[in-house]
């Protein structure tokens, strides 16, 4: 049994689509604009915004459903994912690394935990 990949999505969150830098807000029903940034690995705060890495543009944004960016983390290196956590929830860990190219991130082991404080704290488990 195939997934229909026509049936409507359930779901109210907005959901990015990797490659493309846009998002579709399932509940508005329309594309939002987030380019340049590529979402990838992602976790929740607590106000319900997402913590997004772009690994393209070297940094971590904060989205809002409905698409409004509401802020943006540049990193060294290709930000590939994020998590909230630390004593408060409010430090903001973002792996990031050169490349994701498994030959050239052995032959040049350069990834790294970069850290940061938010505003706002984890929503809850990542």
């Amino acid at each position: 049994m195939g997934l229909d990949r026509a049936a409507p999505p359930r779901s109210n969150a907005t959901v990015f689509r990797r490659g493309l830098g846009l998002a579709r807000s399932r509940q508005q029903g329309k594309l939002l604009e987030i380019a340049p940034a590529l979402p990838d690995g992602i976790c929740l705060d607590a106000e319900g915004a997402i913590w997004s890495a772009s690994p393209f543009t070297n940094e971590t944004i904060r989205v809002f459903e409905g698409g409004r960016v509401a802020e943006r983390i540049k990193t060294d290196q290709m930000s590939i994912a994020c998590v909230l956590g630390g004593g408060d929830g409010k430090t903001l860990f973002i792996l990031t690394a050169p490349t994701t190219d498994p030959e050239k991130c052995a032959a040049n082991p350069s990834a790294k935990i970069e850290i940061t404080q938010v505003e706002v704290g984890t929503g809850g488990s990542p």
